[in-house]
């Protein structure tokens, strides 16, 4: 069993809970915690994240040694944790970690208290509704969302991680606290500062480091005259959360166009469109950059089918779904290109640009109702494509759309 992709935010996958004890009362902690990870003998702290946690163990995600550490859980309770060989964990950054200690300001312990547990790790939006169970019910929803909006809120904040403060005065820098990143360089921090002394306005840079894959939001402040500072602030958590909701949302889009054509339109990544053109041969392509050259493209597929089992009235709708998708690249992009493949059962057209993409909120409208059009879609053209063929493949985001259709021929139709 390994921890998969989606851990912590998929509720129906229960794998990283395996990893610790504690039995019922394991839990995910989303979003993951960060911790601080302090080894007290050698005098060196490390970074980590908290993703599942139990009375008795935590599921701690960092690159720190797998020894014994002291993790405060708040102000006033610190754990000595103690690492678990588990096989799975062993080429991950993900840790097993028992406790074996838990201090008090009064007392001391082997686990964490039920109440401590309770509070510290249960979902916050279940202890807001049963704090204000017994209000009036005329104020009781309103309290919540206000009470549930400022939550939200110390949880983004609880997200940044500062790393770095820098005072600038005169051209010169000086490291005021945190850890300096090797990957900023003073040179562009001079050139940023400049820039905000001139607009005397703050300006804002996110840089990232591909050894790491951290993303740090370098701000530049200006203060006075030649005189600013700057303040450095791991956002790493932040996009790695943004990154999974988008996921998670085109997996929605996803999920609702295909049941909604009742499983005709595929919405797809880059990778897949290898698979789907596996074992298909290309007969032809060409660039298309006017509307006069449309002419041309018919007679290309037209050529392209003279051995191919396709019946009149197939071809025409072919054609005039071609039509369609390479009038809308022209239309919103200026130049788009087509490919025709043929496998021995199927023959696939595939139309791509290099425009901004389509909203993925636009698809299932543009999929399903017959003439849905926007500045950013398809146009009326999609539903036509979709209605004619008898696959739809989509792949859209902001590096351009590709289509692909698919239509039977011979016996398989």
């Amino acid at each position: 069993m390994s921890v998969c992709n989606a851990c912590p935010s998929n509720p129906n996958c229960e794998n990283c809970k395996q990893f610790i004890d504690g039995g019922t009362l394991r839990k995910k902690v989303n979003p993951p915690r960060a911790v601080i990870l302090e080894d007290k003998e050698n005098k060196k702290n490390y970074n980590g994240l908290l993703y599942v946690i139990s009375r008795v163990g935590m599921l701690i995600k960092t690159t720190a040694p797998r020894q014994s550490y002291i993790v405060d859980i708040n102000d006033e309770i610190t754990a000595k944790i103690s690492p678990v060989m588990k096989k799975d964990l062993i080429d991950t950054d993900f840790n097993s970690f028992d406790i074996v200690k838990v201090s008090r300001k009064t007392s001391q312990d082997e686990r964490l208290s039920r109440d401590e547990y309770e509070y510290l790790f249960s979902d916050k939006k279940d202890l807001i509704d049963q704090l204000t169970e017994d209000l009036d019910e005329n104020i009781k929803n309103v309290v919540r969302e206000k009470l549930k909006i400022d939550l939200l809120k110390s949880e983004l904040l609880d997200q940044l991680q500062l790393s770095a403060t820098y005072k600038y005065e005169k051209g010169r820098l000086k490291q005021v606290s945190g850890d300096k990143d090797s990957f900023i360089k003073e040179s562009d921090m001079l050139l940023w500062m400049n820039e905000a002394l001139k607009q005397n306005a703050p300006r804002r840079e996110t840089l990232i480091d591909p050894e790491k894959e951290r993303y740090i939001d370098v701000h530049s402040v200006p203060l006075g005259y030649q005189s600013g500072g700057f303040v450095t602030l791991d956002v790493t958590n932040i996009v790695q959360k943004e990154k999974q909701l988008l996921e998670e949302q085109w997996q929605s889009f996803r999920e609702v166009t295909h049941a909604l054509s009742k499983g005709k339109v595929h919405l797809i990544k880059y990778d897949e469109i290898v698979e789907i053109l596996s074992n298909c041969e290309l007969i032809s392509e060409m660039e298309v950059s006017s509307s006069t050259q449309l002419k041309e493209v018919r007679e290309m597929i037209k050529q392209a089918l003279v051995d191919v089992n396709l019946q009149l009235k197939n071809q025409y709708q072919l054609l005039l779904s071609v039509q369609e998708g390479l009038t809308n690249a022209l239309k919103h992009v200026g130049i788009g290109k087509i490919k025709i493949y043929i496998h021995e059962v199927k023959i696939l057209i595939m139309i791509e640009d290099h425009g901004k993409g389509m909203l993925l909120k636009d698809i299932p409208k543009a999929t399903l109702i017959k003439g849905y059009s926007t500045s950013a879609t398809l146009g009326q053209g999609f539903h036509l494509m979709t209605s004619y063929c008898s696959q739809l493949f989509l792949k859209t985001d902001t590096n351009g759309t590709t289509l692909i259709l698919e239509y039977l021929i011979g016996d398989n139709k």
